[in-house]
């Protein structure tokens, strides 16, 4: 058995030779000597496949919770009812293993100013499952707008954005991650849509974690929930 690996030089097109799985740790180690500069070097290397949507102009860079990251279009999520006159939202849609179209919806933490973007997205795609991967604030740096209420006892678990009104209807805290059932009501109408959130707490702010145990539990329990049919699954970290 034999994986491919890049070997070229930067300056030449990119040929990759087979590697033995048998020698594939050696080359892993190789590759992370001198603060990963092979890794490093082979990712810039890569040519990217998509450009940024042109809808990520001026108008709607405050929208990016990084200025270098965009949505793309040709795969991006539009929004059907957009009530801050843009149908942009950082998000982008990700075939399933199976190639089953749009099974998760891949987005950025929400910022103050797009958290009823974000719930417009989840309601508009039917989203049942969100799955958070960072904290709200790593370093005394916010990494994400708290776009739900802040607790499930009567009077602080309700929350209101311009377009929707959110219920916390349970919380669940575990050492590494903590499950929240929420109720969504479109402020103006009397429909309710009910969606569970998986929030990964022990993924640091820089790196892996150190043991893929409680990630790997985490995944399980995400999996058991979610059925690619209900509608997609909304991925965020930072």
């Amino acid at each position: 058995m034999v994986i491919l690996a890049s070997v070229n030089n930067l300056n030449e097109p990119e040929v990759k030779e087979p590697i033995p799985v048998i020698d594939f740790a050696k080359h892993v180690e190789t590759m992370h000597n001198n603060q990963d500069y092979l890794f490093t070097e082979e990712f810039f290397r890569i040519e990217p496949d998509h450009a940024p949507t042109r809808r990520a102009t001026k108008n709607n860079k405050e929208r990016n919770r990084f200025l270098s990251i965009a949505a793309y279009d040709h795969s991006r999520v539009v929004l059907e009812h957009h009530p801050s006159g843009s149908d942009y939202i950082n998000a982008n849609y990700i075939n399933g293993y199976d190639e089953k179209s749009g099974s998760y919806i891949a987005t950025q933490a929400p910022l103050a100013s797009t958290a009823n973007e974000f719930w417009c997205m989840v309601w508009e795609k039917e989203a049942p499952v969100i799955v958070m991967l960072t904290n709200l604030v790593e370093n005394d740096k916010e990494k994400c707008h708290q776009y739900w209420p802040k607790s499930a006892i009567e009077g602080e678990n309700v929350l209101k954005f311009s377009s929707f009104e959110l219920t916390l209807l349970e919380e669940s805290v575990n050492e590494h991650y903590t499950i929240r059932k929420l109720s969504i009501k479109m402020i103006g109408s009397n429909e309710k849509k009910t969606v569970d959130q998986y929030h990964f707490t022990s993924w640091p702010n820089h790196g892996t974690p150190s043991s893929s145990g409680p990630l790997l539990e985490f995944m399980d329990i995400v999996q058991q929930k979610y059925a690619p049919y209900d509608g997609p699954m909304v991925v965020h970290c930072r």
